[in-house]
């Protein structure tokens, strides 16, 4: 049998459909697949070159996702809004919806996540890492003292600045340039 690289899609797709495999096992059996404590994902395991970690691709798929304005909400937004602990009656799309963008991504990639809505409760899952495509990077806003923040995935960085593919960005799912001196963190994620 000839052996060959797979692609971008290709990998990524493998990655998803184990991930999932790893959640419906894990439910069969009552375990919290979730919760569970695991190894980092290693510099080994993420695609070299061009490809991209599944998180980062799961994300990439989502760009163009936007608020609608009005009384009607964006169904995809209530979604990544659902995988949070936020009680229903603030699932719309007028609630500030990055750190639940993130959750989504890295709850469907079969990673852990934070059930809150927060962008700063970020700075405490998965392992402090530096700057690096795909880590999880959280923002202040405000203030660096505030509780408030913004968090996205890093898919470019300048020594000034730093590329987040992430939600709420201009009420969509787009590509956008922050300071570094508003990073308080970044992170990267640990296997579900």
């Amino acid at each position: 049998m000839e052996r060959r690289r797979l692609n971008e899609v290709e990998l990524g797709n493998v990655y998803l459909a184990l991930a999932a495999a790893h959640r419906t096992m894990a439910a069969n059996y009552g375990l919290l697949a979730d919760h569970l404590k695991a190894p980092v994902v290693s510099e080994d395991e993420v695609p070299t070159g061009q490809h991209e970690v599944p998180w980062l691709v799961l994300a990439r798929r989502e760009l163009g996702q936007r608020e609608i304005r009005g009384e009607e909400d964006n169904p995809r937004i209530t979604e990544y809004l659902s995988r949070t602990n936020l009680p229903e009656k603030f699932h719309r799309d007028e609630t500030a919806w990055c750190g639940a963008f993130v959750t989504w991504c890295c709850k469907e990639a079969g990673v852990l996540y934070s059930s809150q809505a927060t962008a700063r409760s970020w700075l405490s899952v998965g392992e402090k890492c530096t700057v690096r495509k795909g880590a999880i990077c959280v923002l202040w806003r405000n203030s660096p003292n505030s509780w408030e923040g913004h968090v996205g995935f890093v898919v470019d960085w300048k020594p000034d600045r730093v590329l987040l593919l992430g939600g709420n960005q201009g009420n969509a799912v787009t590509e956008k340039w922050y300071p570094t001196s508003r990073v308080l963190g970044y992170r990267w994620p640990v296997r579900a």
